[in-house]
Protein backbone atom coordinates (compact mmCIF):
# COMPACT_ATOMS: atom_id res chain seq x y z
CA UNK A 1 0.00 0.00 0.00
CA UNK A 2 2.90 2.03 0.75
CA UNK A 3 4.85 1.75 -2.38
CA UNK A 4 1.53 2.41 -4.36
CA UNK A 5 0.63 5.63 -2.87
CA UNK A 6 3.96 6.85 -3.21
CA UNK A 7 3.47 6.09 -6.74
CA UNK A 8 0.46 7.81 -7.36
CA UNK A 9 1.80 10.93 -5.43
CA UNK A 10 4.92 10.82 -7.91
CA UNK A 11 2.52 10.91 -10.27
CA UNK A 12 0.19 13.45 -9.73
CA UNK A 13 3.48 15.47 -8.84
CA UNK A 14 4.50 15.17 -11.87
CA UNK A 15 1.45 15.82 -14.46
CA UNK A 16 1.74 18.84 -11.80
CA UNK A 17 5.03 20.16 -12.84
CA UNK A 18 3.79 18.84 -16.68
CA UNK A 19 0.36 21.47 -16.26
CA UNK A 20 3.02 24.35 -14.68
CA UNK A 21 5.18 23.92 -17.47
CA UNK A 22 2.39 24.28 -20.39
CA UNK A 23 1.09 27.01 -18.48
CA UNK A 24 4.53 28.93 -18.52
CA UNK A 25 4.96 28.01 -22.25
CA UNK A 26 1.67 30.07 -23.22
CA UNK A 27 2.48 32.95 -20.83
CA UNK A 28 5.93 33.23 -22.39
CA UNK A 29 4.68 33.12 -25.64
CA UNK A 30 1.98 35.58 -25.43
CA UNK A 31 4.81 37.77 -24.04
CA UNK A 32 7.98 37.19 -26.08
CA UNK A 33 8.31 38.40 -29.68
CA UNK A 34 7.25 36.28 -32.11
CA UNK A 35 9.60 35.71 -34.80
CA UNK A 36 6.94 36.59 -37.49
CA UNK A 37 7.10 39.91 -36.38
CA UNK A 38 10.42 40.25 -37.25
CA UNK A 39 10.55 41.11 -41.00
CA UNK A 40 8.03 43.43 -40.63
CA UNK A 41 9.90 45.45 -38.06
CA UNK A 42 12.68 45.89 -39.79
CA UNK A 43 10.24 47.10 -43.25
CA UNK A 44 11.46 50.58 -42.16
CA UNK A 45 14.67 50.04 -42.07
CA UNK A 46 17.49 49.37 -44.31
CA UNK A 47 17.47 45.86 -43.59
CA UNK A 48 16.42 42.25 -43.97
CA UNK A 49 15.67 40.73 -41.08
CA UNK A 50 15.01 36.68 -40.26
CA UNK A 51 15.07 34.77 -37.09
CA UNK A 52 14.85 31.38 -36.55
CA UNK A 53 14.48 30.28 -32.94
CA UNK A 54 14.02 26.50 -31.34
CA UNK A 55 14.01 24.95 -27.69
CA UNK A 56 14.03 21.17 -26.75
CA UNK A 57 11.90 22.41 -24.00
CA UNK A 58 8.39 23.86 -23.93
CA UNK A 59 9.80 27.53 -22.65
CA UNK A 60 12.59 28.65 -23.90
CA UNK A 61 15.64 30.75 -22.03
CA UNK A 62 16.41 31.82 -25.19
CA UNK A 63 14.84 35.01 -26.91
CA UNK A 64 14.69 38.67 -28.31
CA UNK A 65 13.46 41.98 -28.23
CA UNK A 66 12.54 44.63 -30.92
CA UNK A 67 13.56 47.89 -29.79
CA UNK A 68 12.23 50.97 -31.94
CA UNK A 69 14.11 53.91 -32.17
CA UNK A 70 13.32 57.90 -33.55
CA UNK A 71 10.95 57.29 -35.90
CA UNK A 72 10.14 53.88 -35.77
CA UNK A 73 6.37 52.89 -34.92
CA UNK A 74 6.09 50.65 -32.76
CA UNK A 75 2.70 48.86 -34.15
CA UNK A 76 4.74 47.67 -37.49
CA UNK A 77 2.42 45.83 -40.03
CA UNK A 78 3.96 42.71 -40.63
CA UNK A 79 1.10 41.61 -43.34
CA UNK A 80 2.22 45.04 -45.22
CA UNK A 81 5.99 44.07 -45.37
CA UNK A 82 5.31 40.48 -46.29
CA UNK A 83 2.79 40.97 -49.15
CA UNK A 84 5.98 43.68 -50.69
CA UNK A 85 8.56 41.31 -50.33
CA UNK A 86 6.30 38.23 -52.07
CA UNK A 87 5.42 40.23 -54.99
CA UNK A 88 8.72 41.96 -55.07
CA UNK A 89 7.66 45.96 -55.00
CA UNK A 90 10.31 47.89 -53.32
CA UNK A 91 7.90 50.35 -52.07
CA UNK A 92 8.51 53.36 -49.57
CA UNK A 93 7.90 51.16 -46.57
CA UNK A 94 11.08 49.65 -47.54
CA UNK A 95 13.27 52.63 -49.20
CA UNK A 96 11.93 55.47 -49.22
CA UNK A 97 12.41 58.77 -47.12
CA UNK A 98 11.77 57.38 -43.64
CA UNK A 99 14.28 54.87 -43.01
CA UNK A 100 15.24 54.82 -39.24
CA UNK A 101 17.50 52.88 -37.04
CA UNK A 102 16.34 49.35 -35.00
CA UNK A 103 17.40 48.26 -31.94
CA UNK A 104 17.68 44.15 -31.59
CA UNK A 105 18.46 42.82 -28.33
CA UNK A 106 19.09 38.69 -27.94
CA UNK A 107 19.47 36.81 -24.98
CA UNK A 108 20.36 33.48 -24.01
CA UNK A 109 19.50 33.05 -19.68
CA UNK A 110 21.67 30.16 -17.73
CA UNK A 111 19.62 27.44 -17.30
CA UNK A 112 16.16 26.43 -18.59
CA UNK A 113 12.24 25.68 -17.42
CA UNK A 114 10.21 27.63 -15.39
CA UNK A 115 12.96 30.31 -13.76
CA UNK A 116 14.52 30.55 -17.15
CA UNK A 117 10.92 31.62 -18.59
CA UNK A 118 10.41 34.07 -15.82
CA UNK A 119 13.86 35.89 -16.29
CA UNK A 120 12.90 36.23 -20.13
CA UNK A 121 9.59 37.78 -19.41
CA UNK A 122 11.34 40.55 -17.36
CA UNK A 123 14.08 41.51 -18.69
CA UNK A 124 11.38 41.56 -22.32
CA UNK A 125 9.35 43.95 -20.01
CA UNK A 126 12.84 46.11 -19.02
CA UNK A 127 13.57 46.33 -22.58
CA UNK A 128 10.41 48.25 -22.89
CA UNK A 129 11.07 50.96 -20.80
CA UNK A 130 14.98 51.49 -20.42
CA UNK A 131 16.25 54.14 -22.54
CA UNK A 132 18.27 53.14 -25.48
CA UNK A 133 20.39 55.81 -26.89
CA UNK A 134 20.98 55.81 -30.73
CA UNK A 135 24.73 55.82 -30.90
CA UNK A 136 25.45 53.68 -27.29
CA UNK A 137 24.24 49.85 -27.40
CA UNK A 138 26.26 49.19 -24.08
CA UNK A 139 23.91 51.41 -22.47
CA UNK A 140 20.63 49.38 -22.42
CA UNK A 141 23.01 46.24 -21.40
CA UNK A 142 23.93 48.13 -18.20
CA UNK A 143 20.31 49.54 -17.34
CA UNK A 144 19.39 46.07 -17.68
CA UNK A 145 22.09 44.33 -15.73
CA UNK A 146 21.73 46.94 -12.97
CA UNK A 147 17.87 46.12 -12.53
CA UNK A 148 18.22 42.28 -12.25
CA UNK A 149 21.85 42.06 -10.29
CA UNK A 150 20.43 40.27 -7.02
CA UNK A 151 17.56 38.67 -8.37
CA UNK A 152 19.60 35.78 -10.24
CA UNK A 153 19.82 32.52 -8.20
CA UNK A 154 23.58 31.73 -7.41
CA UNK A 155 25.51 30.54 -10.71
CA UNK A 156 22.74 31.88 -12.77
CA UNK A 157 23.27 34.58 -15.66
CA UNK A 158 21.99 36.08 -18.99
CA UNK A 159 23.92 36.21 -21.45
CA UNK A 160 23.13 39.05 -24.22
CA UNK A 161 23.46 40.89 -27.36
CA UNK A 162 22.74 44.22 -28.37
CA UNK A 163 22.94 45.70 -31.86
CA UNK A 164 21.47 49.10 -33.05
CA UNK A 165 21.27 48.83 -37.00
CA UNK A 166 21.67 52.22 -38.81
CA UNK A 167 22.07 53.01 -42.17
CA UNK A 168 25.57 52.11 -43.39
CA UNK A 169 26.35 50.85 -40.10
CA UNK A 170 25.41 48.78 -36.84
CA UNK A 171 26.94 49.80 -33.44
CA UNK A 172 27.23 46.36 -31.11
CA UNK A 173 27.50 45.38 -27.91
CA UNK A 174 28.03 41.72 -25.62
CA UNK A 175 27.50 40.19 -22.50
CA UNK A 176 28.23 36.77 -23.20
CA UNK A 177 26.88 36.02 -26.34
CA UNK A 178 29.61 34.43 -29.15
CA UNK A 179 31.06 36.89 -31.11
CA UNK A 180 28.43 38.50 -33.63
CA UNK A 181 29.37 37.30 -37.59
CA UNK A 182 30.09 39.95 -40.79
CA UNK A 183 29.69 38.96 -43.91
CA UNK A 184 30.87 40.72 -46.95
CA UNK A 185 30.95 38.68 -50.45
CA UNK A 186 32.31 35.16 -48.75
CA UNK A 187 34.52 36.94 -46.38
CA UNK A 188 32.91 35.87 -42.81
CA UNK A 189 34.73 37.85 -40.21
CA UNK A 190 34.08 37.92 -36.31
CA UNK A 191 33.23 41.39 -34.62
CA UNK A 192 35.38 40.85 -31.54
CA UNK A 193 33.14 42.67 -28.98
CA UNK A 194 32.66 40.98 -25.69
CA UNK A 195 31.60 41.58 -22.12
CA UNK A 196 30.39 40.19 -18.81
CA UNK A 197 27.11 37.92 -19.01
CA UNK A 198 24.27 39.85 -17.17
CA UNK A 199 23.60 39.65 -13.45
CA UNK A 200 26.44 37.64 -12.10
CA UNK A 201 27.93 40.86 -10.39
CA UNK A 202 27.03 44.90 -9.64
CA UNK A 203 28.84 47.47 -11.84
CA UNK A 204 29.68 45.75 -14.41
CA UNK A 205 31.30 47.47 -17.54
CA UNK A 206 30.72 47.04 -21.09
CA UNK A 207 31.61 48.20 -24.29
CA UNK A 208 30.38 48.75 -27.81
CA UNK A 209 31.96 48.33 -31.47
CA UNK A 210 30.93 50.63 -34.58
CA UNK A 211 31.10 48.60 -38.17
CA UNK A 212 30.69 49.55 -41.41
CA UNK A 213 27.88 47.91 -43.36
CA UNK A 214 27.88 47.58 -46.72
CA UNK A 215 24.58 46.88 -49.30
CA UNK A 216 24.05 43.39 -49.56
CA UNK A 217 26.82 42.58 -46.41
CA UNK A 218 24.86 40.43 -43.73
CA UNK A 219 25.34 40.47 -39.97
CA UNK A 220 24.82 37.63 -37.46
CA UNK A 221 23.74 37.09 -34.02
CA UNK A 222 23.60 33.51 -32.33
CA UNK A 223 23.22 31.81 -29.09
CA UNK A 224 26.03 28.89 -28.47
CA UNK A 225 22.90 26.32 -28.91
CA UNK A 226 24.36 26.60 -32.44
CA UNK A 227 28.00 25.81 -32.24
CA UNK A 228 27.85 23.81 -29.42
CA UNK A 229 25.44 20.73 -30.75
CA UNK A 230 27.22 18.14 -31.08
CA UNK A 231 27.58 14.98 -33.26
CA UNK A 232 27.76 11.23 -32.56
CA UNK A 233 31.35 11.89 -31.14
CA UNK A 234 30.38 14.37 -28.94
CA UNK A 235 32.53 16.83 -31.63
CA UNK A 236 30.71 20.45 -31.44
CA UNK A 237 29.67 21.72 -34.56
CA UNK A 238 31.74 24.47 -33.98
CA UNK A 239 32.16 28.40 -35.45
CA UNK A 240 34.47 27.44 -37.99
CA UNK A 241 32.16 25.25 -39.41
CA UNK A 242 29.15 27.73 -39.29
CA UNK A 243 31.63 30.48 -41.12
CA UNK A 244 31.83 28.13 -43.91
CA UNK A 245 28.59 27.58 -44.12
CA UNK A 246 28.23 31.40 -44.27
CA UNK A 247 30.69 32.10 -46.96
CA UNK A 248 29.16 29.44 -49.30
CA UNK A 249 25.51 30.15 -48.65
CA UNK A 250 25.43 34.22 -47.78
CA UNK A 251 24.76 35.66 -50.90
CA UNK A 252 21.33 33.43 -51.35
CA UNK A 253 18.00 35.24 -49.79
CA UNK A 254 17.49 35.13 -46.07
CA UNK A 255 14.92 32.26 -46.20
CA UNK A 256 17.07 30.11 -47.98
CA UNK A 257 20.19 31.27 -46.33
CA UNK A 258 18.69 30.15 -42.55
CA UNK A 259 17.41 26.52 -44.57
CA UNK A 260 21.14 26.17 -45.64
CA UNK A 261 22.22 27.00 -42.10
CA UNK A 262 19.85 24.36 -40.65
CA UNK A 263 20.33 21.83 -42.88
CA UNK A 264 24.20 21.94 -42.55
CA UNK A 265 23.29 21.41 -38.99
CA UNK A 266 21.07 18.61 -38.97
CA UNK A 267 23.68 17.27 -41.23
CA UNK A 268 26.44 17.41 -38.84
CA UNK A 269 24.26 16.21 -35.97
CA UNK A 270 22.57 13.41 -38.01
CA UNK A 271 19.33 12.55 -35.65
CA UNK A 272 20.68 13.55 -32.45
CA UNK A 273 18.02 16.26 -30.62
CA UNK A 274 19.09 19.27 -29.83
CA UNK A 275 19.39 19.58 -25.91
CA UNK A 276 20.43 23.88 -25.66
CA UNK A 277 17.98 26.33 -27.42
CA UNK A 278 18.78 27.18 -30.82
CA UNK A 279 18.63 31.01 -32.09
CA UNK A 280 19.75 32.64 -35.33
CA UNK A 281 19.07 36.50 -36.43
CA UNK A 282 20.17 37.78 -39.99
CA UNK A 283 20.15 40.97 -41.25
CA UNK A 284 20.96 42.40 -44.73
CA UNK A 285 21.76 45.36 -45.63
CA UNK A 286 19.39 45.99 -48.18
CA UNK A 287 20.81 46.83 -51.87
CA UNK A 288 18.32 49.13 -53.17
CA UNK A 289 19.47 53.07 -52.99
CA UNK A 290 17.04 55.20 -51.01
CA UNK A 291 16.29 58.90 -51.31
CA UNK A 292 17.80 59.32 -47.60
CA UNK A 293 21.09 57.25 -48.48
CA UNK A 294 21.53 59.57 -51.77
CA UNK A 295 20.88 62.74 -49.58
CA UNK A 296 23.35 61.42 -46.27
CA UNK A 297 25.48 59.19 -48.33
CA UNK A 298 24.22 56.51 -46.24
CA UNK A 299 25.33 57.50 -42.58
CA UNK A 300 22.79 57.34 -39.51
Amino acid sequence: MKYSEDLSRLYHLERQRAEDLRLGALMQKRFLTPVEQVPGFFATTDYEALVYNAAPMSVSGVFFCLKPMAGQMPDYDDSRARGEANSGQKTETAFGHNLSPAGFLLADSCGHGLSAALISMCISSLVQTCPAPLSAPEELIRSIDQDICGLMPAGRFVAAGYAILHPGRCLLSNAGLPFPLHVHNEDVEEIAVSGPPMGMACGNMFRSVEREVRPGDLLVLFTDGLTEASNGEDEPYGVDRFKTCLARHGQRPLHELMAAILTDLRTYIGNLPLDDDVTVALFRAKTDPSPQQGQNGGSG
